[in-house]
């Protein structure tokens, strides 16, 4: 079976697999954790070629016994088969094996200490989990190849395997721990105390600002009250994610243990989604030490409002502490005091909060620069209506639906009501979809201008920032766009200093109301022609605006040459969103995100104007994919054409080999060598060609070697298959 074959099959059955070199553990390619090979692209990465094959193990996560000595291999496998009856069986280096196994929650890699056993040989257990891959077929670099004593991923679908989540795989590791340092004869190390980082760092410290007086005892020195933990759960919904509903069960069980059982029923009590009995059955499933502790409660009271310093030093019994103007010498004789940094285990660290795809993010600025005409603003709001109803309209994952509110400082309230019910219309949303969650509302009615420069110097308009955020907390805004960002400021956009000024503004926002605020800017003069090398430097004014973002894409108008590869017969309406910023990380134009602007008629037509509004909205577009439809028997049709004629590499040769594909595959007329001679559709068409003939030479199925030219009597660049390369052209030479 071919590489290609397998990656399909695997593809087919819900695993996502990865192209590594043959003999190797890994790939070579940058990005590689991005990568999701889907059933059109496979064939771009795989073919005939001996290649190993990973697996992404975010959801697939794989128990690595690393263990040589082979009664101490076969007890640890036989715990993890009776934990997880089911599971994938892979042997690399016997006797070493590797359990595969579905994660729903994808969770960090995990791992038991080193160990020397007997014969002095190093053991430990890991966990390859999210972020991580494994090679699943081809050549071990000892030179055995990976084989699967039962079954394998092409047998069975990953929906169908047992299923380990992170608390099930930390238990499991726990109790490998003890069997290896029994086999060691020496003792476990000494565990990390429960509840690890809120043991470690006071909750106030999660505060900015963190430098200060002591306002009582630690949290690592002392026990938390449940009336503490009533108070924190009181600025956190209950009706939020499955995700962080689960999370502060969990750390409510990590810090009470069933003492904290009355106190999760009562809080998931006061939320809409609450059933009876729920909370108890998760909370007999929990075992000590699950890996999600109480810094997550207070982490996420903090972002629901709470003051952590205030709601610390109540609960431990301590005095008030004095307001700076009393305590100036202690002051000034303290300082700035450096916080020191405490390692602690990385998978108890709060994971970063996505909203929509991975450009909005929660407690951060985000920016999008266009230059003018492509679409900006209505792709803002699309993925704005996306947050609202928690679809992926534009196929980019939302996590649950959210509360968006889309602040446009250029036009008209009716303006925006067009363009959203443009949306809601080509994409079939209703009244019951959006429910509550997404607000619009235009600058010309509710100005938000949120700095100035005057003869003083740069101001900040501090009670609208301090009202932007009470709003926002009032409202539980999840995501703030505003569009343009250039009309919440009256300051020079060329200033460092003055951009700095306003950016910082608005990160406190989405700090201290902890939303994710997204910023639509324009593009300098000349973005439209030039924004392909200039990249997120197409953004207008100083870059410290850049800077600030944690999130920066620009948006590139498709090029002609791009249409013409298309086969369409313009480029108008069409735009690629580029993450990441840099020019030089864009994507070929095959693996782009591209999207197209849809004329939607409203109906609205009557009197004057019969013929109602057209507005222009954003939708998710593809390139076309060169091998759409295409099955290995099509290549073998192209191979046999290839052998059966003389063919050269030049396009402008009568005898270009992309006459030979177009006709094996019987694609249609792909038109004469001159461009000014040939249609749109017979442009679209050799622009598959090429596509093809391209990707089949990378792999080696097609190559170009020096031969003797009779007619020109020299030599010239033709055109062969792997077989003849390596059989019937003997004195040619690949090229």
């Amino acid at each position: 079976m071919t590489p290609l074959v397998t990656a399909r099959k695997l593809v087919a059955g819900g695993f996502s697999p990865l192209p590594i070199p043959w003999g190797e553990k890994g790939p070579r390619s940058k990005g590689w954790q991005n990568l999701a090979i889907t059933p059109d692209s496979v064939s771009e990465y795989f073919g005939s070629t001996p290649a190993n094959i990973g697996l992404h193990t975010a959801r697939l996560p794989m128990v690595d016994i690393d263990v040589i000595n082979a009664a101490l291999a076969t007890e640890i496998e036989a715990e993890a088969m009776r934990r997880w009856p089911g599971a994938l069986r892979r042997i690399g280096q016997p006797p070493k094996v590797g359990l595969f196994l579905r994660a729903e929650m994808p969770f960090r890699k995990m791992q038991t200490s080193k160990y020397t056993v007997a014969d002095g040989v190093m053991a430990q257990v890991e966990i390859m989990a999210d972020g991580q891959q494994c090679v699943a077929f081809g050549r071990h670099p000892a030179g055995c190849d990976y084989t699967w004593p039962d079954r394998s991923p092409l047998d069975v679908r990953r929906e169908d395997l047992p299923e380990i989540t992170e608390a099930a795989a930390r238990d499991f590791l726990a109790w490998a721990d003890d069997l290896l340092a029994d086999a060691a004869g020496v003792g476990r190390p000494e565990p990390k105390p429960e509840g690890n980082l809120g043991k470690v760092y006071d909750i106030r410290n999660l505060q900015p600002g963190g430098f200060g007086f002591d306002t009582g005892a630690r949290l690592s020195d002392r026990e938390r009250t449940l009336d503490e933990a009533q108070e924190l759960l009181s600025f956190i919904d209950p009706d939020a994610s499955y995700k962080d509903w689960l999370n502060v069960l969990q750390a409510l069980h990590d810090e009470f243990g069933d003492a904290g059982l009355s106190l999760a029923d009562d809080w998931s009590s006061r939320g809409a989604k609450y059933k009876s009995g729920e909370v108890e059955t998760k909370w007999r499933g929990f075992t000590a030490g699950g890996g999600v502790t109480f810094s997550t409660v207070a982490t996420m009271a903090r972002q629901g409002g709470a003051d952590l310093s205030e709601i610390s030093r109540r609960h431990s019994g301590a005095p008030e502490a004095p307001s700076f103007a009393e305590r100036p010498q202690k002051a000034a004789k303290r300082g700035l005091t450096p916080t020191t940094f405490a390692l602690g285990d990385p998978s108890q660290i709060p994971p970063r909060k996505w909203l929509y795809g991975r450009h909005f993010i929660r407690g951060f600025v985000s920016l999008t620069a266009s230059p003018g005409g492509l679409g900006k603003s209505s792709l803002a709001l699309v993925e704005a209506f996306a947050m609202a109803t928690g679809k992926p309209l534009l196929g980019e994952p939302v996590t649950a639906p959210f509360r968006v509110w889309v602040w446009n400082g250029e036009d008209p309230t009716d303006e925006l009501q067009r363009r959203a019910t443009a949306i809601a219309m080509h994409h079939s949303i209703g009244a019951e979809d959006i429910g509550d969650r997404l607000c619009l509302d235009s600058g010309r009615d509710m100005p938000i201008k949120i700095a100035k420069h005057d003869k003083t110097g740069i101001t900040i308009a501090r009670p609208l920032v301090d009202e932007l955020v009470e709003t926002i907390r009032a409202r539980e805004i999840d995501a703030l766009i505003i569009d343009p960002f250039v009309t919440t400021h009256e300051v020079s956009e060329n200033d460092n200093g003055a951009m700095n000024a306003v950016a910082d503004a608005w990160r406190e926002v989405a700090d201290k109301a902890g939303c994710a605020v997204e910023l639509i800017h324009h593009a300098r003069k000349g973005a439209r022609t030039g924004g392909a090398e200039m990249g997120i430097d197409m953004a207008r004014g100083a870059g410290s605006v850049v800077d600030a973002a944690r999130s920066a894409r620009f948006l590139l108008p498709m090029s002609d040459d791009e249409a013409s590869r298309a086969g369409l017969d313009s480029a108008k309406g069409f735009f690629q969103v580029v993450a990441g910023g840099k020019a030089n990380l864009a994507p070929p134009p095959d693996k782009a995100v591209w999207r197209k602007m849809e004329s939607v008629a409203l109906g609205n037509g009557s009197g004057l104007y019969p013929e109602g509004d057209f507005v222009g909205v954003a939708t998710a577009w593809e390139m076309p994919d060169a091998f759409a439809g295409l099955t290995v028997e099509d290549l073998k049709k192209v191979k046999r054409a290839v052998a059966a004629g003389t063919w050269k590499e030049s396009e402008q040769s009568a005898d270009w080999v992309g006459y030979a594909i177009a006709e094996a595959l019987a694609l249609g007329d792909i038109g004469p060598r001159l461009k000014s001679d040939r249609d749109a559709a017979q442009n679209g068409l050799r622009a598959r060609v090429r596509q093809l003939f391209a990707s089949w030479r990378r792999s080696g199925e097609l190559q170009v070697v020096e031969m003797r030219d009779e007619k020109r009597r020299t030599n010239a660049p033709f055109v062969v298959t792997c077989e003849q390369a390596e059989s019937e052209v003997g004195d040619g030479k690949a090229a």
